[in-house]
């Protein structure tokens, strides 16, 4: 193979082969590495949510609400329930004109 040849070939710094040879050995050498993450990566405040945290907390609830409706939406249970509301819209219209005359 020349040179220009091992330019082009592509090389993945990621090869399953090392990947799963690194696994292994950290698996055999029982490092903790949720313990080692937790205590690199800062602990979320609590205390004062951001703007950032407030509003990926209405969106969460947004969608929520979105499923839901679609949920029922596709049930047929509002158009159901639409129906039973004109059949007892239409009798107190009737009793209306009953007491009006």
């Amino acid at each position: 193979m020349s040179s220009k040849d091992k330019a082009k070939a592509p090389t993945n710094p990621l090869s399953l082969e090392d990947t799963l040879r690194d696994l292994a050995i950290l698996r055999t050498s029982d490092v903790d590495l949720a313990a080692i993450l937790a205590s690199t990566m800062p602990a979320p405040s609590a205390a004062s949510p951001t703007a950032v945290d407030t509003s990926v907390a209405r969106s969460y609830e947004f969608v929520q609400a979105a499923r839901g409706a679609i949920k029922i939406k596709n049930r047929g249970v509002v158009e159901a329930q639409g129906g039973r509301v004109n059949v007892v819209r239409g009798k107190l219209e009737d009793v209306l004109e009953g007491l009006d005359t």
